[in-house]
Formats: C-alpha cells, structure tokens, sequence
C-alpha cells in the first residue's frame, strides 16, 4: 500500500487473547520500504480485534474494545465516554449543549445524538483507536477528529470540541461539500488547538503582511500541514476567510449554497471576486476588514 506517495509493507507482528473465548487482538506493522522492499522505517503499530462469526473471522477497530469499561455520561444530545485519565466536566458539557444550540439555529439542523469520547491527549486518543505507534500521536499536544459514523475523538483534555461538533452539522446538512471551506467554517465558528479563531486570525494577519509575495492557491489541500508559528494552520485560514468573504457579501444562504455546490469550490467562488489567481490579493484585502459576526 502507499500513504501519501510513500510505500508501505505491512506484516502481523503479534496476537494476543482477550478475556473472550472467540477474540484475539491482531498487531499489524506498516514500515516504509525501499526500493528491494525492505522495511526501513516503521510509521505505524495498530491493533486489530479478531472476532470469529459464523461467517468466519471478522476484523474491527479496537475503540469499543478499549473503551468497554469507561466512564459514561449523557447530557442532551451528547453521550460522553471517558478516558481514565481525565475527570468529566459537567460544566464543560453544559457549555458544549449552549453551543450545539446555537449550531443547530445557524444550520437549521435539529440537535441529533453525538457519541462524544473525550481523551486527555492526542496520545491518549489514538492509543484508545488502537495505535500503538503513529507519526502523529506524540506530535500535538491538543487535537481531535470526528469519523463516518458521527463519533467524536476529542483529545484536548475537555469535554467540549466546537471544531469537531461543527464539521458534524456540515456533514449532515450538505453532501459533496468543499473540504477547504468545510475546514475554514470549523475554524471560523470553533477555533482550533485551543485557541479562538480571532487569535487565529490575527497570526495570519501578521504572517500575509511579512510574506507578501506567497501563493495561496498553492496551499488549498486540508492535509497541507503548513503551521504558521507551529499552532496556526494556513490551509484551515484560507478556508475561514473564503467563508467570511462570502457571509460579508452574500450572508448565510450564500455561504450554504457554495457548501452544496459540490466538492470543488473554485467555480461558485468567482461570485465573491476569488479566483486561484487572485486568492492571495483578495484575503490581503478580506483579513483587514473587520472580523464577520456568525453566531
């Protein structure tokens, strides 16, 4: 297999049972190889659950597994499980269903369950997802996602996530929509690493007047990992200020109308004066006006 151009050989390194008769736990090595297919570096360690079915031994993530005896709690909409290492925040989750109130009227969403797994660490989550070794769990000291299924992994140490609970009322209200935007619109309306977007915002600010010269175009991919001073991400602030271009302009219906067009943007962007060539010039000009009230 290949991640990201860099080939990858995978090899079962251990089993071991479980304290159920029909499971085992499956650890799988991937290494990048060389050109002879040698392993020469190991970029992940992940477990596997084996479960025999009637229909033969089955493979699945080890989340439920892991998380069996965890803590539980429910409020409103949100059906919290807890890492060990951290102790629940009923205030904290109070403030998360303020908000998902919020979210709802913006989107015209109705509030719907959220399975929410609240970890105190990027290492702490992906330990739970079943890593034993990843090259991004050691990397962050905050962080979370949110999966197909509607789960949230929240690493931050909190049992409130906006960003994530933000890209799951996208998700449910559009289909095919930009990822770019998407990302922009989670930063917009939840922040990130723990920081509000306009301390986001104002790093960015900086960054475009000392780097007056630099395309943006070219650095539109979601997984582009440019870290302006090591927290502020340069693809999630173009993303959030194509987004404040189009609510200042068009307002919400607009903003939800280039969300359903489809996955690539660039042709409903025109609208609001963006192109890829223009992209730099035009968010210079966007980011010194003054930052578009959402909720």
């Amino acid at each position: 297999m290949t991640v990201q151009g860099i080939a990858l050989l995978a090899n079962v390194v251990g089993d071991h049972p479980t304290e159920q008769i029909d499971e085992r736990m499956l650890t799988v090595r991937w290494a990048a190889r060389d050109s002879t297919s040698t392993a020469t570096d190991v970029r992940y360690v992940f477990d596997f659950l084996a479960r025999m079915t009637p229909d033969g031994v089955r493979l699945s993530f080890p989340i439920a597994h892991n998380t069996r005896d965890w803590e539980r709690q429910r409020v409103g909409p949100l059906h919290y499980v807890i890492s060990p290492s951290r102790k629940f925040s009923s205030t904290q989750a109070a403030e998360q269903i303020a908000v998902i109130e919020k979210l709802s009227t913006f989107f015209g969403v109705a509030p719907f369950s959220i399975p929410y797994y609240s970890f105190s660490s990027p290492t702490d989550l992906f330990r739970a997802k079943g890593f034993q070794h990843h090259v991004l769990m050691h990397v962050h000291p905050s962080g979370g996602m949110v999966d197909e299924g509607g789960n949230v992994y929240s690493g931050n140490n909190k049992d409130i996530y906006t960003h994530e609970i933000v890209h799951l009322f996208t998700h449910r209200k559009f289909s095919g929509h930009p990822d770019l935007l998407d990302e922009g619109l989670a930063t917009l309306l939840g922040g990130s690493v723990e920081r509000e977007y306009a301390w986001h915002r104002a790093r960015m600010a900086r960054f475009l007047v000392a780097n007056p010269t630099l395309d943006l175009s070219v650095h539109c991919n979601t997984y582009d990992r440019f870290l302006i001073d090591g927290e502020t991400s340069l693809p999630s602030m173009i993303g959030a200020l194509l987004c404040e271009r189009i609510l200042r302009i068009g307002g919400k219906q607009a903003l939800f109308r280039v969300f359903a067009a489809g996955s690539d943007p660039w042709p409903s962007l025109v609208e609001f004066g963006i192109t890829k060539e223009r992209l730099s010039a035009e968010l210079a000009k966007e980011i010194q006006l003054p930052l578009v009230d959402v909720l």
